[in-house]
């Protein structure tokens, strides 16, 4: 469930980072990219530890 939750994020901000892209605000929007990232391999880690 979270995965399929997290892909309307993810189109927000590919479109974000396409309209952004070589703009000032570039690097702001790459790094809520990567935070996204980093939070879902989080959740689903300690998912995976609390089923196990």
């Amino acid at each position: 469930m979270f995965s399929l939750a997290s892909v309307p994020v993810i189109v927000v901000l590919m479109i974000l980072s396409g309209i952004f892209g070589g703009g000032p605000y570039m690097g702001l929007v790459e790094r809520f990219m990567v935070s996204h990232f980093q939070i879902y391999y989080f959740v689903i880690a300690l998912m995976v530890f609390l089923k196990n």
